[in-house]
């Protein structure tokens, strides 16, 4: 991807658009999972982005129609997944 065109390469930003924190996610987690769970907050390391914005443009035009998947609904088809719903 170094050498290569960004407009004519293969490579595709699948993000949402939507800004989330860490945080956001765990607060969402909580009202989704039903297994009682504590966030332990580390000290930030150098190399950790405070926000990271991906511009998904390239995506959705060469796949008109695409539909994302709230993060809401994905959380919860992971946990059904990984706890064997079915979800």
């Amino acid at each position: 991807s170094l050498r290569n065109d960004v407009n004519v390469s293969e490579i595709y930003n699948t993000s949402s658009n939507a800004t989330l924190t860490v945080n956001d996610i765990a607060g969402i987690m909580k009202t989704i999972v039903p297994e009682p769970f504590e966030v332990i907050y580390k000290e930030a390391r150098q190399s950790d982005n405070s926000a990271i914005h991906l511009d998904n443009s390239k995506l959705v035009q060469a796949n008109p129609g695409f539909r994302f998947t709230e993060i809401e609904e994905g959380i919860s088809k992971i946990y059904g997944h990984i706890k064997g719903l079915g979800v």
